[in-house]
């Protein structure tokens, strides 16, 4: 009877470790194969698969992160802090456009560079979203503004809650067209956003009934337009467009200084990311209080961060529109 060597038996028992070696690893790669693989490749396929859409400013960006929450990747096309009158796009962003699947604009009154960009990429298959659509303009008293800035027709149509809804509106309906399969999930929130929206709208209803007054100073500029249209208020303003950059003259300062005494007005409002001089001057020789009404073209990199949303900041002019009316 052959009865192997000890070196053999040892030989023969490395081999038989090494093949269960082998075994346990190829058993185990298949596993990873079948389950652990296929999970991350999914779920790398959904994160590509997100959609890109560029908002040119924070309040279409804001109400399109609103309906898409996670569903989508919403970025900011104005950087932050930017003057929106004064924004011209550069080459790169021209060429983040382009590589977006949908593309959100206030209108060709506020981004009067957009149809143009529009154009030159129609060949690609961007959605473009003008949300002004269904919104009657209102006619800008300064033509000479108008030719200036591009603004024929004043384009800050969300200073008005219920026009921020119609533009919610405008926004699902793209997004509902495009992406069928997320439709359900756009629409709740869309609902649930206007909600909010039906809500503000009467507390700024409320608070101007509720006024002893209806008339608000800016000792600025005027962007708001459509709000004081919608809660029929008076306005008087140091500079009657939305330029940051136009002189009144000390003629129209002391008009106003004048008027705020006469009428003991409490407050005199300035807007978001300026510094407010001349404000500040007719602050100082009525003894009013200086408080912020913002207009939300943009935000600060700080409020952004924060999640600031267009609700949040509508509230705080809520606040401080009741002060004014006191």
């Amino acid at each position: 009877m052959y009865v192997p060597s000890a070196e053999r038996r040892i030989e023969m028992k490395n081999k038989k470790y090494l093949l269960l070696t082998v075994l346990l690893v190829s058993t185990a790669l298949s596993l990873f194969l079948l389950i652990e693989y296929p999970i991350r490749r999914q779920a790398e396929s959904k994160t590509q698969e997100k959609p890109m859409i560029i908002a040119t400013l924070f309040p279409q960006y804001d109400f399109t992160k609103q309906i898409v929450r996670d569903r989508a990747d919403v970025q900011l096309l104005l950087p932050p802090g930017a003057e929106s009158h004064t924004y011209e796009p550069s080459p790169a962003d021209i060429i983040k456009i382009s590589k977006a699947d949908m593309f959100v604009y206030t209108g060709r009154y506020m981004e009067h560079w957009a149809e143009r960009i529009i154009s030159s990429v129609k060949g690609e298959k961007m959605i473009t979203v003008d949300v002004s659509k269904g919104i009657k303009l209102i006619r800008h008293k300064d033509e000479d503004h108008a030719d200036t800035h591009h603004h024929v027709l004043d384009p800050h149509i969300w200073t008005d809650p219920n026009n921020a809804s119609v533009m919610t509106d405008n926004i699902l309906s793209a997004l509902c067209d495009a992406y069928p399969a997320n439709a359900e999930y756009f629409r709740k929130n869309a609902a649930d956003f206007n909600s909010e929206l039906q809500k503000l709208d009467s507390n700024f209803r409320d608070a101007v009934s509720s006024g002893k007054r209806n008339k608000i100073v800016f000792g600025g500029s005027n962007a708001f337009a459509y709000f004081l249209e919608r809660y029929g208020l008076e306005s008087l303003s140091a500079i009657d467009t939305c330029s940051t950059q136009a002189d009144p003259g000390v003629k129209r300062i002391t008009e106003i200084i004048s008027e705020v005494k006469k009428e003991k007005i409490p407050v005199v409002f300035y807007g978001e990311m300026v510094v407010p001089n001349i404000a500040k001057t007719i602050s100082a020789e009525t003894g009013t209080r200086l408080l912020p009404l913002n207009s939300c073209h943009n935000l600060s990199a700080e409020d952004l961060k924060k999640g600031r949303t267009y609700v949040y900041i509508m509230r705080k002019n809520l606040a401080n529109l009741k002060e004014g009316l006191k």
